[in-house]
């Protein structure tokens, strides 16, 4: 799901079985647009193998998006090499977005 406001758009995911970074360049492809200021969900990074993480790494660090908000389907080893390329937020039961 996209939400699109004045700033970029949000990205909400369920679990990204189709990739995460298929699932943004679909969004920027449908939206016509490249800002984006938050994704949030679920991300199918579960213990990817070593290209697999490079190739995430990379298209993270020159997407350039204000926020990332990960939970679902995401292991610590890739929650900690996203965290050095992306301003990734712990997302907690209770937490509010505005």
């Amino acid at each position: 799901m996209v939400y699109k406001a004045t700033n970029g758009f949000v990205i909400i995911t369920g679990c990204s079985h189709a990739g995460i970074c298929n699932i943004i360049d679909q969004a920027k492809r449908i939206c016509d647009e490249n800002r984006i200021f938050d994704i949030i969900g679920g991300s199918h990074l579960l213990a990817p193998d070593k290209e697999q993480s490079e190739i995430n790494l990379m298209y993270f660090r020159n997407l350039y998006s204000k926020k990332l908000h990960t939970c679902y389907s995401f292991d610590l080893p890739s929650k900690i090499a996203l965290s050095t390329v992306a301003n990734l937020v712990e997302v907690r039961v209770g937490l509010l977005l505005e």
